[in-house]
């Protein structure tokens, strides 16, 4: 198509005009003014209705080429090969012939790499001698204290084509020799493996609140097993970059951001002090993001980290070529939810899209169910789908940086590498990212930042589908097998105490050595969804217990077009806290709503209409409500001066801005009394 062609598409159409567009804001918007319409995202980004050129900027915008410093715009220079990602999945299951079984499922099923995710126990650097060892063996993820158990765990794998990614916490350099045995084993030539080591000793210190041996030696170790993979392993690297211990805290995308790149300087330090070169230090890294369902923030976080990690590299005069960096993506624990779970598939839907549009080299998505259990053979088959249908059928990949040069993802982007780089200064002001740690004043500022979001979780300000918002009380939830750990444990063990603990072992003691890092407080998990899942929780309960949950009477007053805006939010609220709402169609008397309130026999009752039936007869409805002492009643709006007289008999008034898992914890507890 030639510029002719396209001219002829525009023809007919005059230019647009942002005064004629102002003036249709204005006119929608009633007089209110336009900021009525911004909004701010979780990282205090304000996020305008309309994004332009910059005043006054009437040249062409200039954008670097992709492969280009400082790589916003994608590491290489033609994309991704054929428009692919590599699809990643993750080998979590604590036996390992489940294991096995899972990860062929998935390669044949279209995955082309693989994490191996140890157990908790690997993870907090614990082995069989310690006390703790018997709690967390087995929990969530591998349990592979050998070079047998972690072969077993990849019985069936081509080894030379299917790359095996490291989680290991703490014990990376122990899991890492394990590979390596693994690697031996097979005959392949360490110029043939693929893989990752993903030593993180920083991440380590985050995700669990402690780390054995001290961070100065975990920091040495991952310096030593770089240098070391430098030299015999030209397609593995020893370092990954994990931003998951803070984005599952509650943290902001710039204070993931801002720890990436305090970490990365703490580690490249630590690597070059091994021996390495900055250049190969640098190549020895890749980092992990954590994405939710917002997808152009997604997009923004992917770019800015390339920009920012690329300034943090020439800034210390690496060559430009090294200051590429490698991404991987994961979907976000914390945006998902055990009810309603297949809402997670759009989920992990948008956060596939955001990734890809990003220029992610690949990306792991949690199955639906991952909020529920281990996942089944479905949930997992569908998370892979979700990748091969944006992959092969939408061909999300094969367009290069497609969101680059809009202004909203290009004012997003450069506004984060702005937040996060001055973050990551601050960071550096408390003495680099351990310190930070250590001291408790990174985990404050997290916790600064989940509670915040949780804020607007309880006022449902920050919607959850088939949560907070849109509840089905009548679903039923998937159930998830449960796994015999202590037979896992047994044979584990048995399996290290015949071979004395010896050299292949998985984990070192944490009594090796007396030096222990520790947090003040661990940063802690959250999933937003979790204060209304305990509500709907104790209704489950109750209707288990009784055989009805609570009830709510919605005493609409008047006919639908004046109660049916109020009386649909409050039966939204209550039943997201899975209080059964009793629908009406509506109210004209008194005397006629309080007959047929205390018929219903409900505990608990909201007065539902528009203001100016509040100003009606509002106050005798609620009188006459009241005189049947239910044991809480609102009123859905806020509070006016016409139901004064009343204000003693109404227990709160409900409406947008309320904490409604406050409120709804305590309709709770009084409808059980």
């Amino acid at each position: 198509m030639g510029t002719a062609d396209l001219d002829d598409l525009t023809a007919g159409f005059t230019a647009p005009d942002e005064a004629e567009w102002l003036a249709l804001v204005d006119t929608a918007l009633r007089g209110k003014p336009i900021s009525a319409i911004e909004t701010t995202r979780r990282d205090g980004i304000l996020v305008a209705p309309l994004y332009r050129r910059p005043d006054g900027a009437d040249a062409p915008i200039s954008l670097p080429y992709p492969g280009q410093a400082p790589f916003t715009r994608g590491v290489a220079p033609a994309g991704r090969a054929e428009g692919a990602w590599d699809i990643r999945c993750v080998v979590d299951a604590a036996d390992p012939a489940t294991a096995a079984a899972n990860a062929l499922a998935d390669l044949t099923g279209g995955a082309s790499s693989l994490t191996v995710r140890f157990d908790e126990a690997a993870r907090r650097g614990l082995a069989p001698t310690d006390h703790a060892w018997t709690e967390t063996a087995g929990v969530d993820g591998l349990l592979a204290l050998s070079v047998d158990a972690l072969d077993a765990a990849l019985e069936g794998i081509f080894l030379e084509a299917a790359a095996i990614n490291l989680d290991a916490g703490a014990s990376f350099e122990c899991a890492a020799e394990l590979l390596v045995g693994v690697w031996l084993r097979r005959g392949i030539d360490p110029v043939e493996a693929l893989g990752s080591f993903g030593a993180d000793p920083v991440g380590a210190l985050a995700a669990t609140g402690t780390l054995p041996g001290g961070i100065e030696d975990a920091l040495a170790a991952a310096g030593r097993l770089a240098a070391r993979t430098h030299e015999a392993f030209p397609e593995v690297t020893a370092l990954s970059i994990d931003t998951a211990p803070y984005a599952e805290a509650g943290a902001t995308p710039t204070q993931q951001l801002a720890a990436l790149l305090a970490t990365g300087r703490q580690m490249l330090a630590a690597v070059t002090d091994g021996g390495l070169s900055l250049e190969a230090a640098l190549a020895q890294v890749t980092a992990t993001l954590t994405l939710d369902a917002d997808i152009w923030g997604g997009v923004a976080l992917l770019r800015a980290a390339r920009r920012c990690w690329s300034h943090l590299a020439l800034s210390a005069d690496a060559p430009e070529g090294s200051a590429a960096l490698a991404v991987h993506t994961r979907t976000s624990n914390a945006m998902m939810t055990r009810r309603d779970p297949w809402v997670n598939l759009l989920r992990g839907t948008a956060a596939t899209f955001a990734a890809s549009v990003g220029g992610a080299e690949s990306m792991t998505v949690a199955p639906f169910d991952t909020a529920l259990g281990h996942s089944d053979g479905l949930a997992r088959r569908m998370a892979r789908n979700t990748q091969l249908l944006a992959q092969e059928e939408s061909g999300l990949g094969r367009v290069i940086d497609p969101a680059g040069g809009s202004w909203y993802v290009e004012s997003l982007t450069d506004t984060l590498c702005t937040n996060a780089w001055e973050l990551f200064v601050e960071i550096e002001r408390h003495g680099g990212m351990v310190a930070a740690l250590t001291s408790g004043w990174w985990g404050a500022e997290i916790a600064t930042a989940r509670n915040a979001t949780l804020a607007q979780v309880a006022t449902r300000a920050h919607p959850i589908t088939g949560v907070s918002e849109f509840p089905l009380l009548t679903e039923s939830v998937p159930e998830r097998a449960t796994i015999d750990l202590a037979s896992v444990r047994q044979t584990a063990r048995a399996a290290w105490e015949e071979t004395d603990g010896a050299s292949d072992q998985a984990t070192p003691s944490a009594q090796e050595t007396a030096a222990v890092a520790t947090l003040p407080e661990p940063l802690g998990t959250v999933r937003w969804a979790q204060g209304w899942e305990a509500l709907r929780q104790r209704s489950d309960d109750a209707l288990a217990a009784t055989g009805e949950r609570p009830r709510v009477f919605l005493a609409n007053l008047g006919p639908p077009a004046v109660h049916i805006a109020r009386a649909s939010w409050a039966r939204n609220a209550f039943e997201a806290a899975g209080i059964e709402a009793l629908e009406t169609d509506g109210f004209h008397t008194p005397e006629v709503l309080a007959e047929a309130f205390a018929a219903s026999g409900a505990p608990l009752v909201v007065v539902c209409s528009s203001d100016a039936v509040y100003d009606d007869w509002g106050a005798p409805a609620i009188s006459a409500l009241a005189a049947h002492r239910p044991a809480r009643l609102y009123v859905a709006g806020r509070a006016r001066s016409g139901l004064s007289d009343v204000d003693n008999d109404v227990s709160a008034f409900v409406g947008v801005g309320v904490d409604l898992l406050e409120l709804l914890g305590d309709a709770h507890d009084a409808s059980r009394t």
